[in-house]
């Protein structure tokens, strides 16, 4: 049992003006986060209190919850902005747990119940053999790969892809923002999950078309939103494993997708490009690029991620992608980088 005193300053000041101590006691208990975050998107509470204030006795009720355990799980993320107590065991929606609702543009749901699955949960005490090892954590706990572990358990597949277009939802806009796709007639994305970063792509630029392409597992989720979005006329959905052979297109982007293998697995996606490319177009890499220097940066830690889950999947540097590039006779033309964690790595033939 771990405890630490707050004087009512310590409770009311910013993280980084908490003494040493309690900075780390926050970090190293994150998980408890981690997991009651899951536990309430697991039972559908959020969206639960999307109509207004229940009482944890109606909430343990509709979701079939131990009341007394789901009050106290209640209780504690309303101390962090997640759940408001408007009166006693009485709970709404606090400004974070909006963002945890299904049907609100910027949701995080599917990003909890991603990172808070027991799957993943327990694949992260393998990190202590990754780094001994160089090799997947999660491997190592489980006995095969993430991606494997995805074609198994449909829940746990979901949600990853769920957390994906959630991601999708925030880079996109991001990306629109920073990068200028006008010239480009077509575009293939290449390991594209449901569709979202290239149907917002297609509807800002209204003469391009488009292919989105990925494992069959996953493109069973990916024609019907672009139906619904107007674009299924204009965007081609085709199976296939970038690894062996990519569909013809004059461009390829790529989102979060290098990352998630060594320089040997990136070039032979990138060949694969480069074999079936039509005429000399342009290869873009939408990732983040590790910056160096010791401010704070979201994809240092993405990058353990990368560490754990992946067989040599990291984030890189901006040679490193040059050196990627070059590999496959293509030259860094220019690094785009957006107002949020992602860039947009550009390649042309060299």
């Amino acid at each position: 049992m771990t405890t630490a005193t707050k004087t009512p300053e310590t409770m009311s000041a910013p993280a980084t003006e908490l003494p040493p101590p309690l900075q780390l006691l926050n970090m190293i208990t994150a998980p408890w986060v981690t997991q009651s975050l899951y536990v309430v998107c697991k039972m559908g509470v959020p969206d639960l209190l999307k109509e207004g204030t229940k009482s944890s006795a109606a909430l343990a009720k509709a979701t079939g919850a131990h009341e007394a355990s789901l009050f106290r799980v209640l209780r504690a993320l309303s101390s962090i902005g997640v759940f408001e107590e408007k009166e006693t065991r009485h709970f709404a929606l606090g400004p974070l747990g909006q963002f945890l609702r299904k049907d609100v543009r910027g949701s995080m749901r599917n990003m909890a119940l991603f990172q808070g699955a027991p799957d993943h949960h327990k694949g992260w005490t393998g990190l202590l053999h990754a780094v001994r090892t160089g090799k997947s954590g999660f491997t190592h706990v489980h006995g095969e790969n993430i991606f494997d572990r995805f074609k198994k358990d449909k829940e746990y597949s979901e949600a990853f892809n769920g957390a994906m277009t959630e991601l999708s939802q925030m880079e996109a806009a991001l990306i629109l923002e920073a990068y200028d796709f006008a010239e480009i007639k077509q575009l293939a994305d290449i390991g594209g999950g449901h569709g979202y970063l290239m149907a917002e792509i297609l509807k800002k630029n209204p003469s391009m078309r488009g292919i989105v392409s990925d494992l069959g597992h996953v493109i069973e989720g990916t024609k019907e939103p672009l139906k619904r979005a107007g674009l299924a006329d204009r965007c081609n959905v085709v199976e296939g494993d970038f690894f062996k052979a990519v569909p013809a297109a004059e461009n390829y982007i790529t989102k979060h997708i290098m990352h998630d293998w060594d320089d040997e697995g990136c070039v032979k996606i990138l060949t694969c490009m480069k074999r079936a490319m039509v005429g000399k177009g342009k290869i873009l890499i939408a990732d983040s690029v590790i910056a160096p220097g010791n401010e704070p940066a979201w994809p240092k830690l993405l990058d353990l991620e990368m560490l754990n889950s992946c067989d040599g999947g990291k984030e890189r540097t901006e040679s490193e992608f040059e050196a990627l590039l070059k590999a496959v006779g293509f030259r860094l033309e220019r690094v785009v980088q957006t107002t949020g964690d992602i860039a947009l790595i550009e390649g042309v033939s060299a």
